[in-house]
């Protein structure tokens, strides 16, 4: 299942390294219009990471995303993975 949603792009964070291969992260927010504010954080790896730091924040986008889901020590996390970010 493919999800889409399209937004302002609110706010871009720090490139980071991840694990022995060093794979790049950045993590997004999209502010997404709407009756009540609804800022959503995202995550973008490798070459999204890259075309995301390109871009200015303000900008309207739309983003093709993944739900993960993981556990840990008996706590469960959610990230939403970016795979496609197109400006409108």
């Amino acid at each position: 299942m493919i999800h889409e949603i399209s937004g302002k792009l609110e706010k871009i964070g720090e490139l980071k390294s991840i694990g022995e291969n060093s794979k790049s992260l950045v993590d997004f927010i999209v502010d997404v219009d709407g009756r009540y504010p609804n800022k959503l954080p995202f995550q973008a790896w490798g070459e999204r990471a890259e075309q995301l730091l390109a871009l200015d924040e303000g900008v309207q986008i739309k983003v093709s995303f993944n739900i993960k889901g993981r556990e840990n020590n008996g706590k469960h996390y959610v990230n939403l993975e970016a795979f496609k970010i197109d400006l409108q």
